[in-house]
């Protein structure tokens, strides 16, 4: 499939192909040998798909548009005389979050940590790569509020309003027209075993618009004319649709450029997107070097296409300087809820909780992405704590939360941990 799918850039975007549990249940029904395939959607669904598609596209286009006016009345400027193109160039893609930075009122990095001083120490010149991202996006005074501390940050940030031509612009409006057609022309081809079941997904996620995805390729092909040097990229690496889609746009650019892919984090195993495929190597949507954070991620076979080193772990450093031990743990009394990034799965923990656990004392700390957006009600006995991890689990008998990284780290923390699985879908 991805053979097929690959060789046109408009469906690197497509969910299903993407192999993200979040986005497509494809691998968690094909998983589910016992759930018998529906029948083929008809031309009246896919015609009324085909309608939400392009409704919800140009609804999209426009919310780009208020963006766009929202970035031009902000003092966010990306100062390009302070790159000098006979110099090398790195560019770190990270996330920007905007209901983090406008808590804290600055932009804090927590996946790359120092990367930023140590980058200005050694006299290495470097650009953020911005694409600010919001639980509530048409917020545009959390936006503009966004826009105007990293402003006031003193770092160089880029976006792609400044990046962007006209020609490119169009070409995103194009790309809203060619992407559907493109998709059910794969739906149209045979692969194998589960041909119905895919087709079916790649018909039920024909509504989804992805041009706010495909600009972050149309983004990677200007990249190059920063610099007439080398480009290096030190990328915040899921492997997910907008990592891919980046890749292949500064590849098509012809930038000598080399892109180091950070799994800084313990990566489930059933989020199978997290672990790239070989035939991904050959289109080019991966990293030139992939860095993880253990020997276990790392590619056994020397042959392999997929180029792993070991990297570091700058989130989890604060464990190594922990070492539980009995009378440590016997103070851990507590109950306390670790509520996970996805939303709907945080509401089933605090009603699987307040269900069988409703006269305990319980404490609960939201996601960060979370904490000003509060998007959750639960009991007013319990307690929300904003303290670091570490803080939290010290005193924490119990840690009841989501198959993620987070519940190994209570675990290496001395906690017991109980996993809620999410009501549908892989945990």
């Amino acid at each position: 499939v991805i053979e097929c799918a690959y060789r046109d850039t408009a469906l690197i975007c497509n969910p299903v192909i993407s192999r993200n549990p979040f986005f497509s249940p494809f691998l968690s029904r094909a998983a589910e040998q016992s759930q018998a395939p529906t029948a083929m959607p008809g031309r009246w669904t896919i015609a009324r798909k085909l309608f939400m598609y392009f409704a919800r596209s140009f609804m999209h286009l426009g919310f780009l548009g208020v963006c766009c006016l929202t970035f031009a009345i902000s003092k966010l400027r990306f100062r390009r005389r302070d790159v000098n193109r006979n110099k090398d160039l790195v560019i770190v893609d990270t996330y920007t979050v905007v209901d983090k930075i406008c808590q804290r009122g600055e932009f804090e990095d927590a996946f790359f940590g120092d990367l930023h001083n140590i980058l200005a120490k050694r006299n290495i010149q470097s650009v953020i790569l911005c694409f600010p991202e919001a639980y509530s996006p048409w917020n545009m005074r959390q936006r503009l509020a966004t826009y105007n501390i990293l402003a006031r940050d003193g770092r160089n940030f880029l976006t792609e309003f400044e990046l962007l031509s006209m020609r490119q612009w169009l070409e995103l409006i194009r790309f809203v027209f060619v992407y559907p057609f493109a998709t059910l022309r794969l739906a149209g081809r045979t692969f194998g075993q589960f041909d119905q079941l895919f087709r079916q997904e790649l018909v039920a996620s024909l509504d989804q618009p992805q041009l706010l995805n495909y600009i972050r390729y149309l983004v990677g092909r200007r990249l190059g004319s920063l610099t007439n040097r080398k480009l290096t990229m030190i990328s915040w690496h899921e492997n997910q649709v907008i990592a891919k889609l980046l890749y292949r746009g500064v590849r098509d650019s012809g930038a000598d450029a080399t892109i180091y892919g950070c799994q800084f984090y313990t990566k489930p195993f059933l989020w199978r997107n997290m672990y790239p495929l070989e035939e991904e190597a050959d289109h080019g949507v991966l990293p030139d070097v992939i860095l993880v954070s253990g020997k276990h991620y790392l590619t056994p076979n020397e042959d392999s296409k997929l180029n792993t080193q070991l990297g570091v772990s700058p989130r989890y450093n604060y464990l190594f300087d922990i070492r539980p031990d009995e009378k440590s743990i016997a103070a851990q009394r507590l109950l306390t809820i670790l509520l996970p990034y996805d939303i709907v799965h945080s509401k089933t923990i605090i009603a699987c909780v307040a269900e069988y656990a409703p006269s305990d004392p319980v404490r609960i700390k939201l996601h960060p992405n979370h904490e000003l957006l509060q998007p959750f009600e639960y009991p007013e006995t319990w307690k929300q704590t904003k303290e670091h991890l570490s803080a939290v689990c010290a005193d924490s008998r119990i840690v009841i939360t989501a198959g993620s990284g987070t519940a190994l780290e209570a675990a290496a923390m001395g906690c017991s941990v109980i996993i809620v699985g999410k009501p549908a879908g892989l945990t």
